[in-house]
């Protein structure tokens, strides 16, 4: 069975500012304080009104505007539940798995830069984006993405029902 996932990570206060902000669904919670907002077409669509340019290479979503996105929303102190606003620190991920074949690609967001990737690969790509958020991996977990639980999670659609 295939597995597809094409999202935003960052801890949850801020991704469920971000989501509430562009009108997306509530993130799905990882953990160690971190969530997953999982992105569909009309997600994008949202963030990246049509025509958008095309997608990096090795990515199936990032292009460019996206990127602006993502760079803004980490410059711009989010309120978060009524807490003071805060800065964001998100990590743009893509993973396609089907059949022994895995690609992944990753870029990290702070303060308003692009500072790790766009990085694209078999391995690696996500476990690196997920450190650099600060995600610790602990036995029995095997890297970063485990430990957040993130490969209990089985794609964007399955997260999101048909609601």
């Amino acid at each position: 069975m295939g597995r597809q996932v094409i999202g935003v990570v960052g801890r949850s206060a801020g991704l469920g500012a971000f989501a509430r902000q562009h009108g997306l669904r509530a993130p799905v919670m990882l953990e160690q304080g971190f969530a997953l907002l999982p992105l569909r077409d009309e997600d994008l669509d949202a963030l990246v009104p049509p025509p958008a340019s095309r997608a990096r290479a090795g990515f199936a979503q990032l292009n460019d505007e996206l990127v602006r996105v993502l760079e803004r929303a980490t410059s711009e102190a989010l309120a978060t539940d009524g807490r003071p606003a805060s800065a964001v620190e998100l990590a743009y991920v893509e993973l396609d798995a089907f059949g022994g074949t895995v690609l992944q690609g990753a870029a990290v967001f702070r303060g308003g830069k692009l500072v790790l990737g766009p990085t694209t690969g078999a391995r690696g790509p996500i476990d690196d984006a997920l450190r650099a958020l600060g995600v610790e991996v602990r036995a029995p977990a095997r890297d970063a993405y485990e430990a957040l639980g993130f490969d209990r999670h089985r794609g964007s659609e399955d997260e999101l029902g048909d609601e």
